[in-house]
């Protein structure tokens, strides 16, 4: 049964691709591939291989970078779909859960020796390529991408919480079992829709019995774990909560996303008393799976602290005497907040003001340099001002889609970043235990050099920006 996942989770993204993501779209309606997209994925590949697998100390080889590198390519294959698909049905959000299950999947049978590190650099790899995509697309969507990595990074946290939680083989497939599941409903519910692009009728109340009945299957047939499946319903149903609470197209007001909230961290509390991180992971993946097959992101936005909740049990599972750092009253800890919360809005803010025709090559070097800076900002953090701040950064992340979701934002950017750097911080903060030891002389000089990196990345960021007049709109 578990190798047979694999292959289902590759032939549903198959079928997803070629054949429910194209339904209805006319060649006319269909988006060519920007130029600046293609070279900043190629350009983020080339630094990722050269980066990683030159760092010294960092116990991992060219598993790690070529792990990046599928990520990159299931961000660029979600793009695809979505441009070929432009004007299609109800069916068209499938491809990028499908893809983002087939890698999840892919992972440990590529990289079994190195599951660990490949996973986690598979999860920022999709955040970067979703980013570098929007970036280099000159005002093209790219939801789709903004979909599938944070669907991987929900499903990647499950497998790799169930791996650690539970002896019991299946459990290390949580993720890939939960996501072909919501793979099946939608395609069911896409076919009872017909080309209908209205997430409401009938196809959307099989789809969700088609969820609830398969979830079933997964706990008790194949994890064999009866309380995954309540859980994962019981999760599902506050998704249908936060739905109607914030609807995808209606503008809501900031108590209802702060309600939104709340309720999410409420089924995170029942689902650590349960199952701790891992019943916590299974409430994601039961939200973002119910959300992302009603069309409803924003309501997946008021789900980013428990996205980052799930990722602090992940670093914690891999970093465990750092987690138990975090004091809320130290002042390190609350920079490592602030500097988690501004981290994923800080390029969001900056593409929102470049111009909308903009040259493809300045965009994919600036956007490529804001990558280098979000995915080393958690190791300055951590050698600088130690463990304490490296939790509160990840417990920050959260906040900042929650940020998005009160401006009244739609797009998935901020929570795509979430996930991305959640996984960078736990794969890099091995990396960076070295540099906690310092002494305070030692520290001044990694301030330098951390400042100077800083600087020059902001230097080259501001060289490459081309932002917009007085009298153009921002996006």
């Amino acid at each position: 049964m578990v190798n047979a996942l694999p292959i289902a989770a590759f032939v549903l993204a198959g079928v997803a691709f070629w054949g429910f993501d194209a339904r209805g779209a006319s060649r006319e309606g269909r988006q060519p591939v920007a130029r600046g997209a293609s070279l900043m994925l190629a350009i983020l590949a080339g630094l990722g291989f050269l980066g990683i697998s030159l760092w010294r100390g960092a116990p991992i080889g060219i598993e790690t970078p070529l792990a990046l590198t599928l990520g990159l390519i299931c961000a660029f294959a979600a793009y695809l779909a979505e441009g070929r698909s432009a004007g299609a049905g109800w069916g068209r959000a499938l491809t990028p859960l499908a893809l983002a299950v087939a890698v999840s999947a892919a992972v440990p049978l590529l990289f079994p020796d190195s599951l660990g590190s490949a996973q986690l650099a598979a999860v920022f790899g999709a955040a970067a390529g979703a980013w570098g995509l929007a970036a280099g697309s000159k005002g093209r969507s790219v939801e789709d991408a903004f979909r599938a990595a944070v669907f991987l990074a929900v499903l990647v946290a499950a497998d790799r919480l169930g791996r650690q939680h539970v002896a019991f083989e299946p459990a290390a497939s949580t993720g890939v079992a939960f996501g072909l599941v919501a793979v099946v409903a939608g395609m069911v519910g896409a076919l009872v829709s017909g080309r209908s692009t209205s997430r409401g009728g009938v196809g959307t109340l099989v789809a969700l019995a088609v969820l609830a009945a398969g979830s079933f299957l997964v706990g008790q047939r194949y994890l064999d774990l009866r309380d995954t499946w309540v859980l994962f319903l019981i999760s599902g149903a506050g998704a249908l909560l936060v739905h109607w609470l914030l609807p995808e197209e209606e503008p809501a007001d900031a108590l209802r996303v702060l309600l939104a909230t709340l309720i999410w961290i409420g089924l995170a509390t029942a689902a650590f008393a349960l199952r701790r991180g891992y019943g916590m992971s299974i409430s994601m993946v039961s939200a973002s799976s119910v959300l992302l097959l009603l069309g409803n992101r924003r309501a997946l936005l008021s789900a980013g602290p428990l996205l980052a909740l799930v990722y602090y049990r992940v670093f914690r599972e891999d970093h465990v005497a750092a987690s138990r750092a975090l004091d809320i009253g130290q002042h390190y800890a609350m920079v490592g907040m602030a500097v988690g919360l501004l981290l994923p809005l800080l390029p969001l803010e900056w593409l929102r003001g470049q111009r909308e025709e903009r040259c493809a090559r300045r965009a994919a070097v600036g956007a490529t340099l804001w990558t280098l800076a979000l995915g080393i900002a958690p190791i300055g953090v951590a050698a600088l001002m130690g463990p304490k701040a490296a939790i509160g950064l990840l417990i920050g992340l959260g906040f900042a889609a929650l940020v998005e979701g009160l401006r009244q934002e739609r797009s998935l950017a901020a929570l795509t970043w979430v996930g991305g750097l959640g996984a960078v911080s736990a794969l890099t903060y091995g990396w960076a235990k070295p540099l906690l030891d310092l002494t305070r002389d030692e520290k001044i000089v990694a301030l330098y050099w951390v400042g100077g990196i800083a600087l020059a990345l902001g230097l080259g960021i501001l060289l490459m920006s081309q932002p917009r007049t007085r009298g153009e709109a921002v996006r």
